[in-house]
């Protein structure tokens, strides 16, 4: 498997002098850049960086047994496109492919796919339809809010839960009060406030929740 398109601009941009498109910018600045081109300039750019990167950069997908695997124990294997282009930068034609390649292929892997994300959250009208089309019952979006059951089924809310989160930025998250504390990526660390939660041994113990750039969210025991 090739590795994610955004892991091999990351490692090219660590590299001086490796592409002018990322000449004086971080590994995430042309990232966030790359994302923001037309898709066929996107694509583009990242053949001509995989000739000397790919190689270095490890692929971090599932492999077909694992999703196989995983389906038949009841997890949902959703649609998330064939290559995470982001969609509003595509034209109608790769929409279509980006949607239905995946969705052909989980379906002949595991099981049909009911439920799609959008890649980067970004939503777009012509693959909601499309999904619509294909009976799909959801898509989700990145948009760090709580979604209202009166909504748009193709555009659910929702906020971001990595494995690398703590046990308390999980309970914040589930408590629904994550859309609250969140900043826009990129703001100052500004904000702190103060709740209990109980500890292992089942005192009240405070919190202090910072709000970080970049969205993140640590959560860390107050003396």
């Amino acid at each position: 498997p090739q590795p994610y398109w955004w892991d091999i601009v990351a490692s090219a941009a660590e590299e001086p002098d490796s592409h002018p498109f990322l000449n004086g910018l971080t590994p995430a600045q042309a990232v966030g850049r790359a994302k923001h081109m037309p898709d066929h300039e996107r694509r583009t750019l990242v053949e001509a960086l995989s000739r000397d990167f790919s190689k270095a950069v490890a692929p971090r997908h599932m492999d077909a047994p694992t999703v196989q695997r995983l389906s038949s124990q009841g997890i949902e294997i959703g649609n998330h496109t064939w290559s995470h282009p982001i969609l509003t930068r595509c034209d109608a034609a790769s929409i279509r492919n980006e949607i239905t390649r995946a969705h052909d292929y989980l379906t002949r892997l595991a099981r049909r796919p009911r439920l799609f994300a959008y890649p980067n959250g970004d939503a777009d009208e012509l693959a909601a339809e499309l999904l619509r089309q294909l009976e799909y019952e959801g898509a989700f979006l990145f948009d760090h809010d709580l979604w209202q059951t009166d909504r748009d089924r193709m555009q659910i809310s929702r906020v971001r839960v990595s494995a690398t989160d703590s046990v308390d930025r999980l309970a914040i998250a589930a408590s629904g009060l994550h859309p609250a504390i969140h900043r826009p990526r990129g703001a100052a660390v500004a904000l702190v406030t103060r709740l209990t939660r109980p500890s292992i041994e089942g005192r009240a113990e405070p919190v202090a929740i910072i709000e970080a750039p970049y969205g993140r969210t640590p959560f860390v025991p107050v003396d």
